[in-house]
């Protein structure tokens, strides 16, 4: 059964919302010193579902988790000014998406565990366009 309430944990941090077995389940937020602020779904005591996360590094995340980490579709900022847009696999890019580094350089294209993967578009600080394929990362072919 499906209650409201808080449970605060031994580390400082402390979840208000829906309580299924004394675990967060279903919508609900959740602070503490080293995690920062995740406001979303939760299934048996994990991110589940959309959300969003605050990190007290800066990092910022908006849209799926899956068992605690990011997964679907979302949009992470870093500290330092990097952001990605686009799909998520096991807390990495995966999929398409688009990253733009702190130099401004843009990689609009596909990721695999968190590389530049396949064909795609990285333009410049610059305004130089390069269009081409990539694996792991590196340039491999126009």
């Amino acid at each position: 059964m499906t209650e409201k309430g808080t449970i605060e944990f031994n580390d400082g941090s402390k979840f208000e919302g829906e309580i299924v077995d004394d675990l967060p389940n279903g919508f609900g937020i959740l602070t503490g010193p080293s995690l920062g602020r995740y406001e979303g779904t939760f299934v048996k005591g994990k991110f589940s579902g959309q959300g969003s996360l605050v990190m007290p590094d800066g990092l910022n995340y908006t849209g799926g988790f899956l068992d605690g980490k990011f997964n679907g579709t979302g949009k992470l900022s870093q500290p330092g000014g990097g952001m990605y847009e686009g799909e998520f696999r096991d807390a990495q890019f995966n999929g398409q998406g688009r990253l733009t580094l702190p130099d401004r350089s843009v990689w609009d294209g596909g990721f695999c565990d968190g590389a530049m993967s396949g064909p795609g578009t990285l333009t410049l600080p610059d305004g130089n366009i390069i269009t081409g394929r990539y694996e792991n990362s590196k340039f491999v072919q126009d």
